[in-house]
């Protein structure tokens, strides 16, 4: 008698250069988050929504903002837009994580979000945002985890190592090693790269991709600063980290240094948390953070560019304004959620 015995299922959290099927994004409403520049920011939406097509874009609209949302993307019929009701636009950490397979399957797990360790009562809505897209038919169902983890709090290869911050994890009252074990027994790390902390102004207490970013297997580019500004030591103590560090094939990481722009401050003078590295990887392009450092006789902006582009190659390297994005406390990278493609 003969036993046929099934594989078990290896699920595994894609690297964003891989094959999407679509990119999630929410239409600004909130004055509280960007304050006199809602209008401004929505422009910017628009101008990433240009730059991801062809690609497929789901668009979150609340049901007061339908009629503004359409008027604004006449002639772009690669975005579907749904009416939800929502508070803010961050879904790269209220949405869901998408896994796959390696026989062409597909499942998405939705985190807890507590608005980064409680700091936003009006926020903690947005936990309800993904159950009312499945209900509402335009999300697949996903599997809920009753832990708290943010979606630009994880930064993976896509091959089973991960880069994440001990400040997140003590943000959200978790010991590095819990973290550590949600990350193994849901998305499918094998080994992970545990970097110190973020910089100046980031809210979320240090989400990594504000910092330090994956670009191929064993390579990532990361935010340093030279010695007397704010951030040397804690940007310092993550180059080095990764500088010891080994991937879960064994291999060194190869590290490329992004520069920091000009200093961006609210009017009452609190820093923002300006950079390069909440950059957002598409099919067709790769949209990067600017933040006007030429018109201050700055090189940054270019700089980054053209270093982020020379990571991806085959896609167009896109520089898109971030001066209002950024009075978000995020860039585009925080306020987008990739759909990975099934097989």
């Amino acid at each position: 008698m003969h036993v046929r015995h099934r594989r078990a299922v290896s699920w595994r959290l894609p690297a964003e250069w891989e094959e999407q099927e679509a990119v999630w994004l929410v239409w600004p409403r909130d004055p509280d988050t960007w304050p006199g520049r809602v209008d401004k920011v929505r422009k910017v939406f628009v101008q990433a929504m240009r730059a991801i097509a062809p690609q497929t874009v789901h668009l979150v609209v609340h049901p007061d903002l339908l009629a503004d949302a359409r008027a604004a993307l006449v002639a772009m019929p690669h975005v579907n837009i749904y009416s939800c009701i929502h508070q803010d636009s961050w879904i790269r950490d209220y949405g869901p994580l998408t896994l796959v397979d390696d026989r062409g399957g597909r499942k998405a797990l939705k985190f807890h979000f507590d608005a980064w360790g409680g700091k936003y009562e009006s926020l903690m809505a947005d936990d309800a945002v993904v159950p009312r897209l499945v209900a509402a038919g335009a999300m697949p169902a996903v599997e809920a985890v009753p832990f708290v983890l943010e979606g630009g709090a994880v930064e993976t290869d896509g091959q089973g190592t991960f880069l994440a911050t001990e400040s997140v994890a003590a943000g959200r009252g978790q010991s590095v090693a819990e973290h550590e074990n949600t990350l193994r027994t849901h998305l499918g790390a094998r080994n992970v790269v545990w970097l110190g902390e973020g910089i100046t102004g980031d809210d979320t207490d240090g989400h990594i991709d504000t910092i330090t970013r994956f670009v191929a297997p064993g390579k990532v580019v990361t935010a340093v600063v030279p010695a007397g500004h704010r951030d040397h030591a804690a940007l310092a103590d993550n180059r080095r980290r990764l500088a010891a560090a080994t991937d879960a094939a064994g291999r060194r990481l190869d590290i490329l240094d992004l520069p920091v722009p000009r200093t961006v401050t609210t009017d009452d003078g609190k820093v923002l948390p300006a950079g390069y590295a909440n950059f957002l990887i598409t099919n067709h392009a790769v949209l990067v953070p600017q933040y006007g450092d030429a018109a201050a006789g700055r090189a940054a902006d270019a700089q980054a560019l053209a270093t982020v582009g020379a990571c991806l190659p085959g896609r167009r390297a896109v520089g898109l304004p971030h001066e209002d994005l950024i009075w978000g406390f995020g860039g585009i990278h925080c306020l987008s959620m990739q759909v990975p493609a099934v097989g």
